[in-house]
């Protein structure tokens, strides 16, 4: 697996295989590019950043998984999207999970723009929000822009409070109300790391940036 890196500012190209990055504290403009076929997931950890993104599918016969795991922090948080595929024989999928664990606003625009004559693509966008404040200024604006009639594209968007039934069942085994909402928290988290092949000492260290 790369190496994890923090704020790196130039464009990244990943390669087939497993890639993670951090940005904490930054405004800036960010290009992502998947230049040859095969397998891939890259996950992008986003906390107090406001994040111009562009992911450029540059070849055909991929296969991969975007994720984005954005929890709030001091500052708003700002994440602008864009998944072109250039290619044929493309299928994506696109996730976008916040953590909104205080009062601090969140704003995400994530958009699939696939060019002209591109055939055979399937690709999905999903964007959700997890809630444990009431009064939350939250904003996320899917969107898709399709050129080509060959192709299968989806979006959403889900924003939830933790299930009350989950909580429930937290606390009957023993949490408080607070630990069983970081439990849960907690559990959304591993869910997007699992695909990965983490030690423990990096699964704790993205825990701890987190």
């Amino acid at each position: 697996m790369d190496t994890k890196m923090i704020n790196n500012l130039n464009p990244t190209v990943v390669s087939p295989g497993e890639s993670i990055e951090c940005f904490e504290d930054i405004s800036w403009e960010k290009k992502i590019q998947i230049q040859q076929g095969g397998s891939f997931q890259y996950l992008c950890i986003v906390k107090n950043a406001q994040l111009d993104m562009k992911i450029e599918i540059q070849s055909g016969e991929v296969q991969g998984k975007i994720s984005f795991l954005i929890p709030t922090g001091e500052k708003n948080t700002t994440i602008h999207l864009v998944n072109e595929i250039q290619h044929s024989e493309v299928e994506l999928e696109i996730e976008l999970i916040s953590l909104q664990k205080d009062k601090t606003p969140l704003l995400i625009d994530g958009a699939i723009k696939v060019a002209p004559h591109v055939q055979n693509v399937k690709a999905n966008l999903m964007e959700e929000v997890y809630l444990l404040w009431d009064e939350i200024k939250t904003e996320v604006n899917p969107a898709l822009f399709i050129d080509s009639h060959e192709v299968k594209t989806s979006h959403g968007t889900k924003i939830q409070r933790i299930p009350k039934e989950s909580l429930f069942y937290l606390q009957s085994r023993g949490l408080n109300h607070q630990r069983a909402e970081e439990f849960f928290m907690e559990n959304v988290v591993m869910s997007v790391l699992t695909p990965f092949s983490l030690s423990d000492e990096e699964k704790n260290q993205i825990f701890t940036f987190l």
